[in-house]
C-alpha cells in the first residue's frame, strides 16, 4: 500500500474514532500535564513520525538482545538528553537546546500517558540491558543536566492513536497544536475512561 493510501487510511480512522467519542456522555475535565510524559524530539523527526504514523523505538547502540522502546520523560520543559550530537573543529560535542532548535527544524514534544509508560529504574531490568550500559546512560545523562529518575519508556512503537498531546516550541514556549480545540480535549476524557475500562 502506499504512503497516500496509508496517510488517507490513517486520517479515516481518526475520523472514526473522535465520531464513536462524540456519541459518549462527555466528561468535564480534560487531560493535564501531571497525567502526561513527554518525547522530545527535533520537527525534521516530527515530519518522519507524523508519516510513519508511529514513532519508532531507539535502536542505535543497544546492547544484543536488549528490548528497543521509545524514550521519554518528565522534564516539563524540555529532555537534555534529547539534544543532538554536532561536529566542531574536527570532533563531535553536545549541542545545545538551542542549536539543536536551529539544526533541527524546530523543537517538537509527544505526550502520552503516564501509565503507558515504564519508569527508569523498572525499564533498566526489564530492557535486558546490561548493567554498565545504564550506569552509562546515567553518568552522560548527568553530565548533560539531565535527572535520570525522571526517565520513562515504551516498549515498541508509539502509535498515533496514543498521542495524546502535541506541542511545538515556539518563542520560549510550547504551544499545544493537538488537542486544538475542547471537544478534541473531550474525547480524549472518553478515550481514557475506555481505556481504564479495557485495562481494569
Amino acid at each position: 500500500m502506499s504512503k497516500k493510501k496509508n496517510t488517507k487510511a490513517r486520517k479515516k480512522a481518526m475520523a472514526k474514532k473522535k465520531a464513536k467519542a462524540r456519541k459518549k456522555p462527555m466528561a468535564k475535565a480534560s487531560i493535564t500535564d501531571a497525567d502526561v510524559i513527554w518525547h522530545y524530539t527535533t520537527g525534521f523527526a516530527f515530519e518522519q513520525i507524523v508519516e510513519d504514523g508511529f514513532i519508532k523505538p531507539a535502536t542505535a547502540g543497544i546492547d544484543p538482545g536488549e528490548r528497543p522502546a521509545v524514550h521519554f520523560s518528565a522534564e516539563p520543559m524540555w529532555e537534555p538528553t534529547a539534544n543532538k550530537m554536532v561536529r566542531q573543529h574536527g570532533f563531535f560535542r553536545g549541542a545545545s537546546k538551542q542549536e539543536t532548535y536551529e539544526r533541527g527544524g524546530g523543537l517538537v514534544r509527544f505526550g502520552v500517558r503516564r501509565s503507558r509508560t515504564v519508569p527508569w529504574a523498572k525499564f533498566k531490568k526489564k530492557s535486558r540491558m546490561s548493567v554498565a550500559t545504564a550506569r552509562g546512560l546515567e553518568v552522560a545523562g548527568r553530565e548533560q543536566g539531565a535527572v535520570p529518575r525522571k526517565w520513562y519508556a515504551v516498549f515498541g512503537i508509539v502509535p498515533e492513536a496514543e498521542w495524546k498531546v502535541i506541542e511545538v516550541w515556539d518563542h520560549g514556549a510550547w504551544v499545544r497544536v493537538y488537542p486544538k480545540t475542547e471537544q478534541e480535549a473531550d474525547n480524549l476524557v472518553v478515550d481514557k475512561e475506555m481505556d481504564d475500562a479495557h485495562h481494569g
